[in-house]
């Protein structure tokens, strides 16, 4: 499987706090910004977590993009020329 439910624990937040940190994100996560590798929903839930106060997200979560990234900031490696 390429999920699973983890607990990060509870924000400290009240209601109205998360709101408008929701709203927050709205505007600071515009869709059109988004990225396969650099700008994702990891991205996005690394950033929710850690504004609610409950840390960052996993790191083995956020391996795939960052690998990805990697290749693609490496260039071409012409490995899969004719």
């Amino acid at each position: 499987d390429y999920y699973e439910s983890l607990s990060l624990g509870d924000t400290q937040m009240h209601e109205s706090e998360v709101q408008d940190l929701l709203q927050s994100l709205t505007e600071q996560w515009p869709a059109n910004t988004y990225n396969t590798l650099r700008n994702n929903c990891c991205h996005f839930c690394n950033d929710l977590c850690s504004r609610l106060g409950v840390g960052d997200i996993p790191s083995w979560v956020m391996n795939l993009a960052g690998a990805g990234a990697a290749v693609k900031a490496a260039g071409e490696t012409g490995c899969c020329r004719p």
